[in-house]
């Protein structure tokens, strides 16, 4: 009794040892920032392949290699701004028409998927590769409601891609970017997590077409402009705080904002804050929009008419056909960040046969330590 309790003894401590002398493996983390790139030839038409050798890869000035570059189906989610208490030109029948344009120009096998907001955030057709069925959902089920309702829209959206057959993934926003009910840290959240979720956002705004009807903007007696771009410097600055990147960034998009003046007199005190306040979120809401695509790799399209909007969405389908998926490993890690920073990423081809196009400011978030 006393060997086999001996043996035991000396088992359960070989294996003590054994243990104690296997080294733990290190964790090696390999961080990868995903892109998307356009690829088109000489004749215009998309490119069938691409290798990681073809491309040059610029992050703030400095070289980097693909690590993969893939061709795989495109998971689309078409958001639907479907609602709003003050309407001047956004309406029912035109954003179904826009999204039907995009829907016809997408290449077969396609995963779509489509959601309208206005009371509330509703599905209209999840997960599929059926453009007919989605063609059908676009247009019997959509309807127009009395609220808008974008933040809710791309909260859902973030969460829809979750499920995402591919991570090749695009969100195409048609609206005019407006909260009935407004709440600025959870729409600044839902941009923040959006940007995070490493989903490429392209954005058809009513912004401009809204803003147009708009002529009391700025007191009871207004005279018009020579330059109907300009800004007002107060207006500007704060616009300027209306998202979080650098003032510089903020600056060179306000340019592209249109706001124009014209002579008018009104009396309504009322009404005029009303007008002015409505202008003032539309004018918000095109700089978050045009930021928010710009950021991510999208395309922003800001139309002077209904009837540009139409072209604008095929063209949307065109450039997510032609588009490829990279990764490559960043020479700065992300992980040391300790302060939000903007990283301009540029990608181009080697070769002069083949047109390669992405250019994405890349918003990364900062570990802040805490005291």
């Amino acid at each position: 009794m006393k060997r086999l309790f001996f043996c035991a003894a000396l088992i359960l401590l070989a294996c003590v040892f054994a243990t104690a002398q296997t080294p733990t493996p290190e964790r090696v983390v390999t961080e990868e920032i995903r892109i998307n790139v356009s690829s088109l030839d000489r004749a215009g038409n998309a490119v069938a392949a691409l290798k990681a050798d073809d491309l040059v890869i610029s992050e703030d000035g400095r070289l980097h290699q693909a690590s993969s570059v893939r061709k795989t189906p495109a998971s689309v989610l078409i958001a639907l701004d479907t609602g709003g208490t003050i309407r001047q030109k956004k309406n029912i029948d035109t954003t179904r028409s826009v999204a039907s344009a995009l829907v016809g120009d997408l290449t077969a096998g396609t995963h779509l998927s489509v959601i309208q907001s206005h009371d509330r955030v509703e599905p209209i057709i999840g997960w599929n590769a059926d453009k007919s069925t989605t063609l059908a959902a676009i247009g019997s089920k959509t309807a127009f409601g009395r609220r808008s309702s974008f933040t809710l829209a791309i909260t859902e959206a973030e969460k829809i891609f979750a499920s995402a057959p591919t991570d090749n993934r695009h969100l195409v926003l048609i609206t005019d970017g407006l909260d009935t009910i407004e709440n600025e840290p959870a729409r600044s959240e839902a941009i923040r997590k959006l940007w995070q979720s490493g989903v490429v956002v392209h954005v058809i705004s009513y912004t401009l077409l809204e803003l147009v009807p708009q002529k009391f903007l700025g007191g009871m007696v207004q005279k018009g402009e020579h330059n109907p771009k300009r800004l007002p410097d107060e207006v500007m600055e704060q616009l300027l705080y209306a998202i979080p990147v650098r003032k510089t960034i903020a600056r060179d998009i306000l340019r592209n904002i249109y706001q124009p003046r014209l002579l008018s007199i009104i009396v309504d005190a009322p009404f005029l804050r009303a007008q002015k306040n409505h202008s003032k979120s539309l004018a918000t809401a095109q700089l978050q929009l045009s930021v928010l695509s710009e950021h991510t790799g999208g395309e922003f399209f800001l139309p002077d008419t209904l009837d540009e909007m139409t072209d604008q969405a095929r063209r949307i389908g065109q450039i997510i056909n032609s588009q490829f998926v990279l990764t490559y490993s960043p020479k700065r890690p992300l992980n040391e960040v300790k302060t939000d920073e903007i990283r301009q990423i540029e990608v181009t081809s080697r070769g002069p046969d083949v047109d390669v196009r992405a250019s994405r400011r890349l918003v990364i978030f900062g570990n802040r330590e805490t005291n």
